[in-house]
């Protein structure tokens, strides 16, 4: 597995600084938009800031993440896998899941309802 050595670890403060938001169980993520099929949820502009914070940080690196989907999976199934999952694994993981976004609109959703992107983000503040 290559390591993605071009992280902006100077940025990784201002992803971390979106924890209180995704903590924030009174917080409101998404709302669903109706009126388009392609597009049918609209994020929280927070959403959107820690979105460019991510792509700004450089967690989002290239690689064949649609190759990677079986191992995402693994992670998703398996969330209590993050807690040993190395910045390299996190890289992918951001990539994937917000790289599949941009295929499959409203796959954030589910990450952003169960806490997963929380969990990514407290993983990522351990390793940093």
């Amino acid at each position: 597995m290559p390591t993605f050595e071009n992280l902006k670890t100077s940025a990784i403060p201002q992803v971390l600084s979106f924890l209180p938001f995704f903590e924030d169980e009174a917080e409101t993520f998404y709302t669903e938009n109706n009126t388009s099929f392609f597009h049918p949820y609209s994020y929280h502009e927070q959403v959107e800031n820690f979105l460019g914070a991510v792509y700004d940080a450089k967690l989002i690196q290239a690689f064949e993440w649609r190759a990677w989907k079986e191992e995402a999976q693994q992670y998703y199934d398996q969330p209590e896998r993050l807690e040993e999952a190395d910045l390299d694994i996190l890289i992918r993981l951001f990539t994937y899941h917000i790289r599949r976004e941009r295929f499959y609109s409203g796959h954030l959703v589910d990450l952003l309802d169960n806490g997963y992107f929380m969990a990514m983000l407290r993983r990522l503040q351990e390793l940093t």
